[in-house]
């Protein structure tokens, strides 16, 4: 069984409206996925599955029991902030709030996690679309702090996929 997170595509969650979900599935891969395919949305743990007619795939969500309401505690999305740092001797105690870049709060990561990874791609790959970081020498060194905590610093190296294109000259 593989599991993708974060999946942005599957429609909102009829819980709590959240636009990211965890799917499990036997067949699929991260663009495609089989009916039958476990869902749960990674805000408040709702949870449902996939129904697909051979060209698109969607997310039939459970019914809400609407006696256990949804605890607004549930909604409260971490604040992720990272900064790129020039050396891995940079303290993170010198970092202000006011140096960090914050991931826009889509996301739904925690201190108690045990694997940034997937996190820190999440950041660089903000940095890179939306702060110029395309500009930037990669690798490059991000440190991370989600609610205030420091958690580390990251070495996030860039990858291509380039695309050929032929044209017959003769």
């Amino acid at each position: 069984m593989k599991t993708f997170k974060n999946v942005p595509w599957i429609n909102c969650c009829t819980k709590c409206d959240a636009e990211r979900a965890t799917v499990q599935t036997e067949k699929g891969n991260e663009d495609w996925f089989y009916d039958g395919d476990k869902v749960t949305c990674e805000n408040c743990g709702h949870t449902g599955v996939i129904e697909a007619d051979g060209e698109c795939a969607w997310c039939v969500w459970d019914e809400v029991d609407d006696s256990q309401g949804c605890n607004e505690e549930e909604l409260v999305m971490a604040i992720v902030q990272f900064y790129i740092a020039d050396s891995k001797d940079k303290n993170p105690s010198e970092i202000t709030k006011n140096l960090r870049y914050e991931l826009p709060d889509d996301h739904n990561f925690n201190v108690d996690d045990d694997d940034f990874e997937f996190c820190i791609e999440e950041c660089a790959e903000y940095y890179h679309a939306d702060c110029d970081g395309w500009e930037d020498r990669w690798p490059l060194l991000f440190m991370l702090w989600i609610d205030d905590q420091y958690l580390g610093m990251f070495e996030v190296e860039r990858e291509y996929d380039p695309v050929f294109s032929a044209n017959k000259v003769e």
